[in-house]
């Protein structure tokens, strides 16, 4: 047996060594002419035998004090030796009696597996373990797996002397609706930024603690955006902005408990403007403070604004139904929207916004709020209140009307409009449809047809036109390229060059 070495003054263990040499042995003599036994050596090679180290038997430390002197004996393995040709003799190895002065201990380890271990490792797995150290592969669990755990641990709650009676359904839906719905909400909204084409995304009571950019992308819908969190307290609060950096590009941001400001501009705009994301506090005097502080922000900052969110807040009676309004907290926040001359949008779609559970409450405290540099630059501008599927709060829009006269009579293109006889054409081809009292149907299709012969005489003229002015261009540079040409043809060409750049 291989058996580590214990040295008293903290040698290193020496697992396979040979032990229990006699310190007072001889050296044999040394041959003149052999003074290093090369000769014995590679004339007779050592047979080594396979031996492996014990499992139950593990060297002491320094550290640890040995608690056992004596050797438990595991029964070795029959030794096959491998035969070696010219084998004159073999080195024995020497085994050590249980009275052996050496100390060892006794292992606590198991080298069996252990019961848990089978309800992770696939039979695939569980037969290849032992003979690969590699770490097992644990499948993923699916809502069966479970079926049976609420059974058992009702069993198990009765058996400890608590009333679990009646409790298997609530044990059912949270081992198999962990997580659902707040992942159902998050795809519910992806599906709506597809569909309205969102450029700015504000979402309230986010409930993340923590920063997941996954979590933002599953709301999004890909990592082609640019955000500002500010990170829920307990269980509550919580908001999110996103938008597209190639159609918003932001400069600063301010983050708060109730509200997210992000300073920017559009793409094709030259003005500021200021997205304004809140969520607002429900009771006193905290609503106060989050309007003053708005109040102070917008009036001190030049440039177009963007309120919206869950404002927790109504301006009239007529917005709440089956709840409480008080008169002085909406004059409060008239107050604040009269000072900063923000517009409130009228929406389409639903007239309130949030409804409880039960269906006995509602009310509106959902909004947008624009300065009057928003409306003026987008005239079309309205809010629309979507239908809510996974949230108390109905989805809120802000867009530009759209106008569609449905498919175009027939085709026309821009630089039509730029010809000085297109709208000659136009007129004269109109009027003379109208004097044979034709229907609007029949006036186009005729109309269609006198642009088509029109264009296609246009188009043989420029043609002819251009393979003229080619012709000038090559007999003017030919002279040039000669040295037999005047101020004057350098001229035309300059000329004949802009010309050809029109057509």
């Amino acid at each position: 047996m291989a058996i580590g070495n214990n040295d008293s003054t903290g040698g290193s263990n020496d697992l396979h060594g040979v032990n229990g040499g006699n310190p007072h042995h001889q050296l044999p003599e040394m041959n003149a002419n052999d003074p290093f036994g090369e000769d014995e050596v590679l004339n007779n090679p050592v047979q080594h035998t396979m031996n492996e180290p014990e499992v139950g038997v593990i060297p002491n430390t320094p550290d640890i004090p040995p608690q056992d002197a004596n050797v438990f004996e595991v029964p070795e393995e029959p030794q096959t030796e491998m035969p070696i040709p010219n084998q004159s003799h073999t080195v024995p190895t020497q085994t050590h009696s249980s009275e052996s002065s050496i100390p060892t201990r006794k292992s606590t380890r198991s080298t069996t597996q252990p019961a848990w271990l089978k309800d992770f490792v696939t039979g695939k797995h569980r037969a290849s373990m032992a003979t690969k150290t590699k770490q097992p592969v644990y499948p993923l669990f699916h809502e069966k797996d479970f079926e049976a755990y609420p059974e058992e641990m009702i069993e198990v709650g009765g058996a400890l002397g608590y009333d679990v009676k009646g409790c298997k359904r609530s044990l059912k839906r949270m081992i198999n609706g962990i997580g659902s719905k707040k992942r159902k909400k998050r795809v519910w909204i992806k599906e709506l930024c597809f569909k309205h084409n969102i450029h700015i995304l504000g979402v309230q009571e986010t409930k993340m603690t923590k920063l997941e950019l996954f979590q933002l992308k599953s709301m999004w819908g890909n990592f082609k955006f640019d955000y500002a969190c500010s990170m829920a307290r307990g269980r509550s609060g919580g908001l999110v902005t996103m938008w597209d950096p190639s159609v918003f590009v932001k400069n600063r941001i301010w983050c708060s408990d109730n509200f997210i400001i992000v300073e920017g501009k559009w793409m094709n705009s030259v003005d500021d403007y200021y997205i304004i994301n809140v969520y607002g506090p429900q009771h006193q005097p905290e609503k106060t403070n989050l309007w003053e502080f708005l109040r102070s922000f917008i009036q001190n900052h030049v440039g177009n604004t963007i309120l919206f969110g869950d404002l927790n807040e109504v301006r009239y009676e007529s917005e709440r139904f089956g709840s409480y309004f008080s008169r002085s907290d909406a004059a409060v926040f008239n107050s604040f929207i009269h000072d900063v001359g923000l517009i409130d949008l009228p929406m389409g779609g639903r007239m309130y916004t949030w409804m409880n559970k039960a269906g006995s409450k509602l009310s509106k405290i959902d909004r947008f709020l624009i300065s009057d540099g928003v409306l003026s630059s987008h005239s079309d501008m309205q809010v629309t209140v979507l239908d809510k599927v996974w949230s108390d709060h109905n989805p809120i829009l802000l867009h530009c009307k759209k106008s569609d006269f449905g498919p175009i009579p027939f085709r026309i293109f821009h630089s039509w409009f730029d010809r000085n006889d297109f709208d000659d054409v136009v007129k004269e081809a109109w009027q003379n449809f109208s004097v044979a009292n034709m229907s609007l149907h029949d006036k186009l299709r005729g109309l269609k047809d006198q642009l088509k012969l029109w264009y296609s005489r246009t188009k043989e003229i420029d043609y002819s036109r251009k393979k003229s002015i080619l012709t000038s261009l090559k007999i003017l540079e030919e002279k040039i390229d000669a040295g037999c040409a005047n101020e004057n043809d350098k001229t035309l060409r300059v000329n004949t060059l802009q010309e050809l750049a029109v057509l």
